[in-house]
């Protein structure tokens, strides 16, 4: 792809208005090995596709939009998971560590949320948890006030935030209601500030939707960010697990906006945000997490796009088309200093039938390195619901004996509402093994490690969680615990908690 220099890629597409990891070691660490102590900044460079976006950046404060740091800052040290798919790179670095060889799995305990009969533009929600609404795990330094310092937190589907003890599964605190059904995944500030900042999912009733800043200290929301009048598109629907990156909190919205915040004490200020139109004109939406490494941030959209984002001038530096919707929050890999991109696509804008198209993509340049085109469907319920086929799961990158292999789910719908577990390698993007599986699976597949020897565990659509064989693509243990699991799983050493749909949250262990 052609470059541009940068004034005058500014002077083509800069609207203002007004309004490299290490190798992991042979036997993974409970947490991923730390970032290195110096990085430097991906280049400020714009490349010819960003110029299929008419975009402008709205500057809202006059402060430096300079990230102030690099580095990681999810990674604490303490198995923390504080943010969907636990870091920036949406790595899911938090293994879990077994003690001997992976046989089955177990319930430890239960928690029961509020079920929501209430009214949305969208039917009703009931409780529980659905996608993706992965638990958030916090370990509060003995200095904190907090209640608990083993904590799990969980947004629901009832439309409240739920704060669990991690070892006796009672609540820790009062629930908090947030007025909106709550869909995506919160993020904790990773200082432990105490900031939890929460997207709403779905509206309900006529109070404003978007994100709200719940300060813990206090246990009160803090600051509300509602309905954006400017916005190029009227959802408001927040699902993006928001993430913070140099001392700004970014958040993707459904609404064709990306926002950024200065975190200033214990509160945001909003810095900036972007809008964007793509080649068709259309306004998209973003439902997936924003994945950041250094300077950088990726995000898919429901229209298909790719697009890489300077974070410090908050621009787009390359625009890649995925040819359908993406829900699926895109993975990085980082080789030689170069950040690879892994993310795949539903069957939406393509008809009743097409392909997921799951691609590694060069993350400086948006050049493909490889395609692999998975058969998918949807399904037309008798209730009128159209369920689309492809990819929802976050992809897992293999470590250890599977160091070669990144796995995922397809929502194939052959035959009706199943789908598969899959295997491929991230070389080449060939299929190395498939598992079909009794219903589809949204849910994110997590790793276990004995040694150096990968386990998976996959929740799936029927309330049932498969222990996999990483390596041999066995499946060692299947045990039926909840309703549907859409959600994905929060890993601490040798167990995970989990929300499905219904009114239920578990702890699970492998053993």
């Amino acid at each position: 792809m052609k470059k541009y220099g940068l004034l005058y890629s500014f002077i083509i597409c800069f609207v203002v208005s007004c309004g490299g990891r290490p190798s992991r070691p042979a036997e993974p660490e409970a947490v991923t090995d730390p970032e290195p102590v110096v990085l430097a900044r991906y280049a400020d460079t714009v490349y010819a596709s960003a110029a299929t976006l008419k975009y402008s950046v709205a500057l809202l404060d006059s402060t430096s939009g300079l990230l102030s740091y690099l580095h990681d800052p999810y990674l604490t040290g303490k198995g923390d998971n504080l943010t969907f798919r636990g870091s920036q790179k949406r790595d899911y670095p938090l293994c879990g560590r077994l003690d001997t060889t992976a046989t089955r799995l177990e319930k430890v305990w239960e928690f029961k949320t509020r079920s929501d009969a209430g009214e949305t533009v969208m039917g009703f929600w009931g409780g529980g948890s659905g996608w993706t609404s992965q638990p958030l795990h916090v370990h509060w330094p003995d200095s904190s006030a907090m209640p608990c310092k083993d904590e799990i937190i969980v947004s629901s589907l009832c439309g409240r935030v739920y704060f669990i003890d991690f070892m006796t599964g009672e609540a820790s605190r009062p629930d908090i209601n947030m007025d909106h059904a709550l869909k995506g995944t919160p993020s904790l500030d990773p200082s432990l500030s105490g900031l939890l900042f929460v997207g709403h999912g779905v509206r309900k009733g006529n109070s404003p939707c978007g994100m709200a800043v719940i300060d813990l200290n206090s246990h009160k929301i803090s600051q509300a960010f509602g309905h954006d009048p400017k916005a190029l598109r009227g959802w408001d629907g927040n699902d993006s697990s928001p993430i913070v990156a140099g001392g700004f909190l970014f958040r993707p919205s459904e609404n064709a906006t990306i926002y950024k915040y200065r975190i200033d004490g214990d509160s945001l200020v909003p810095h900036s945000c972007l809008r964007y139109r793509d080649k068709s004109g259309a306004a998209p939406g973003v439902e997936s997490s924003m994945a950041v490494s250094r300077n950088y941030g990726w995000v898919g959209d429901n229209r298909g796009n790719i697009i890489c984002i300077n974070l410090d001038t908050l621009t787009p530096v390359w625009v890649y088309d995925n040819h359908d919707d993406s829900d699926a929050t895109i993975v990085v890999e980082e080789e030689d200093g170069i950040p690879y991109l892994y993310t795949g696509t539903e069957v939406d804008k393509q008809g009743d039938k097409g392909f997921s198209y799951l691609v590694k993509l060069n993350g400086l340049t948006g050049e493909r390195i490889w395609e692999h085109q998975h058969p998918c469907s949807k399904v037309h319920l008798s209730t009128g619901k159209i369920l689309e086929g492809g990819m929802y799961s976050t992809p897992l990158l293999g470590h250890g004996d599977c160091d070669s292999l990144l796995f995922t789910c397809f929502e194939t719908h052959k035959p009706s509402l199943h789908g598969e577990f899959v295997a491929l390698n991230r070389k080449t993007g060939e299929v190395v093994y498939t598992i079909p599986l009794q219903r589809y699976a949204w849910s994110s597949p997590v790793p276990f490690y004995f040694k150096d020897k990968l386990y998976i565990v996959q929740p799936g659509g029927r309330g049932e969680i498969y222990l996999i064989d990483a390596l041999k693509g066995e499946v060692l243990d299947q045990l039926q615990v909840g309703d549907n699991f859409e959600s994905s799983a929060a890993v601490y050493e040798d167990t995970f908690v989990i929300g499905s749909r219904g009114t239920k949250i578990f702890k699970l262990r492998v053993i």
